[in-house]
């Protein structure tokens, strides 16, 4: 008996000392996704603009239900439904980096997870053809800007060695809008050189600086981007907006987006059913933004 249980107590040591090793299993990406072919009468495929807005609630931008003549802060958004499809019985998870993360990855969060994805984690695994790979291959050139909170673990994860040319933005989930850095929402107050800004495959030193108001930034970006792609291939630009998640300097908007006070008494964002003003004006801001993507598509 003493020879067998000696043998186990030997093997639960290995098999621990396995578990406490600091090496990684090595992953095995999948090859290379092939186009498939295209659908009978299609010639070519579509350029495709996408456009994520982060922790938007069902109301917050007062397209459904809107009584005839109510003020609205988002006319662009008015416009899209209007001549657009929506669907009103679409449902997505309730926070955002596994929402962020099922879009890019067409898989159900049940299928991943459903934690917030801190900066240096695997949630968004190697093993995963994500849409941008599959996008590639069907000779499209891919552009990702905005907020990517998937999390990167290691530089594989990058979006630029994943289907993307392009990606300017930020890394994390509680960025300032003013430069991107990760603060305490209670203190907003700027530290210098702390930055969570990404371009392409390294720290974004050079586009931090002009992050005036990130809502503002990434529309001006997606438009340079329209208007200067490559007319050779087919084009999918991706914007995920930082807008309407909380956030120092998220109220700082360009003083054209500001909500002016309601002379009446209290503000007029509250006048009109939002919870404050700052909220209103970033929401007002995001309005903008989509309208000068609109305009550039058109």
């Amino acid at each position: 008996m003493m020879p067998k249980m000696l043998a186990l107590c030997v093997a639960l040591l290995l098999a621990v000392l396995a578990v406490s090793s600091n090496e990684c299993e090595p992953v095995i990406r999948p090859p290379a996704p092939t186009p498939a072919p295209l659908p009978p009468g299609i010639k070519s495929p579509p350029h495709i603009v996408s456009l994520l807005i982060d922790d938007l609630g069902f109301d917050d931008l007062r397209s459904h239900g809107l009584k005839p003549g109510s003020p609205s802060f988002s006319p662009t958004v008015a416009s899209l439904l209007k001549d657009g499809v929506l669907l009103n019985r679409h449902h997505t998870y309730m926070w955002c980096s596994p929402s962020r993360r099922s879009f890019i990855t067409g898989r159900y969060i049940v299928h991943i997870t459903g934690q917030q994805a801190g900066t240096d984690t695997n949630l968004t695994p190697l093993q995963f053809t994500i849409l941008s790979e599959k996008l590639a291959a069907a000779n499209y050139e891919n552009h990702f800007l905005g907020k990517g909170h998937m999390g990167w673990q290691t530089t594989d994860h990058l979006l630029v060695n994943r289907g993307f040319k392009s990606h300017m933005g930020f890394l994390g989930g509680m960025e300032s809008y003013k430069f991107g850095r990760t603060d305490d929402l209670e203190n907003p107050a700027p530290l210098v050189g702390e930055h969570d800004c990404w371009h392409d495959d390294h720290p974004g030193t050079d586009i931090a600086p002009l992050i005036g108001y990130s809502t503002s930034f990434y529309a001006t970006q997606a438009v340079k981007r329209i208007e200067h792609r490559n007319t050779s291939m087919n084009f999918w630009l991706h914007v995920a907006f930082q807008a309407a998640h909380a956030g120092p300097h998220r109220g700082a908007t360009d003083a054209a987006d500001l909500l002016p006070p309601n002379p009446t008494g209290g503000t007029s964002a509250a006048k009109n059913g939002f919870r404050d003003q700052r909220y209103g004006s970033a929401l007002h801001s995001l309005d903008h933004a989509l309208a000068n993507i609109t305009a550039a598509l058109k």
